[in-house]
């Protein structure tokens, strides 16, 4: 960046045009999230289960859907896709007619699947 190359500093030394720490931020916004695995398989319908992070605990949550639209708004409310290949991975799935994936729900999200 070109601020780095002409700093200012402070009696203590810091640069006073550094931004605040961003990461600190995004690690607090993370620590409220909660990853949980979605599987899904069509069936007469599509069956969404939902496990834990450690891929052994299900949560008490199963949902039923007719239409494979209804996965893939699912996936967006819970954080969204990722990159485009994230988005083609789902959809190759709902074609098998099985898969799953990770999610990341808020806080209020995830109380409603406990």
């Amino acid at each position: 960046m070109w601020l780095k190359s002409w700093s200012i500093e402070d009696s203590f030394g810091k640069n006073l045009y550094d931004p605040p720490c961003v990461f600190a931020y995004c690690s607090l916004i993370l620590s409220r999230m909660h990853t949980v695995y979605m599987s899904f398989q069509y069936r007469a319908g599509w069956r969404v289960s939902f496990l834990e992070m450690d891929l052994r605990t299900p949560l008490r949550r199963v949902l039923c859907f007719q239409d494979s639209a209804k996965l893939i708004e699912l996936v967006e409310r819970a954080g969204g896709f990722r990159d485009l290949e994230h988005r083609q991975s789902i959809e190759n799935a709902i074609t098998i007619g099985r898969g799953g994936t990770y999610l990341q729900l808020r806080e209020e999200q995830y109380r409603k699947f406990i």
